[in-house]
């Protein structure tokens, strides 16, 4: 009976044991004989890794642990090493929490979360040209075109991405004057690089 199994799965991580803990939260990342909760197996999974890599020197590596998890999308493991990596101030680790809500990786899509994630990245490295792309897009679902013109307006972002960006406003006409005329011209300007 999986259901009682799970049970008491649940009630044997009281004591703590690796080998349960990985399980349970293996059972939450994959919604077996429960329901699927990325973030509660994300959690269960950093209590392991506090046991295993506490330094900051392994901050970098907690990020690539992430790396390696989220390109096999298992995203509940990589969450919880970018947690892990996030309270070393390592900003790859916290753009890449903003990356998993932001494109909802086996976690409700919330894009203020995300922002904060960018933002936070930024804080750290003012010239980290990812989080201003991100922010760039993740301002534009949010319909926040001021807020996207001043990231597209960054040095940091690749020419490719502010000429796709800035040709949308000017076709949509969302925070400049439409004109289509200036629209394709960015938009070929995207295309050609």
């Amino acid at each position: 009976d999986y259901q009682t199994s799970f049970s008491l799965l649940k009630k044997s991580t009281y004591f703590e044991r690796d080998d349960d803990l990985d399980l349970l939260a293996r059972s939450y990342e994959l919604g077996m004989e429960t329901y699927k909760d990325c973030e509660k197996a994300a959690y269960i999974f950093s209590t392991l890794i506090d046991k295993k890599l506490l330094s900051k020197k392994n901050a970098a590596k907690l990020n690539d642990l992430g790396c390696q998890h989220y390109s096999k999308e298992e995203y509940a493991r990589a969450l919880a090493y970018f947690i892990k990596g996030r309270e070393f101030k390592n900003t790859d680790s916290i753009y890449n929490m903003g990356l998993i809500y932001h494109y909802a990786k086996d976690v409700n899509k919330d894009l203020l979360k995300a922002k904060k994630y960018y933002l936070e990245v930024l804080a750290l490295d003012t010239k980290y040209a990812y989080a201003y792309t991100q922010l760039a897009y993740l301002c534009y679902e949010l319909e926040e075109y001021d807020e996207v013109l001043k990231y597209v307006k960054s040095s940091y972002v690749k020419a490719v991405d502010k000429n796709y960006i800035l040709g949308k406003l000017y076709q949509l006409g969302h925070g400049v004057e439409k004109d289509l005329d200036k629209a394709l011209d960015y938009h070929m300007r995207a295309y050609k690089i």
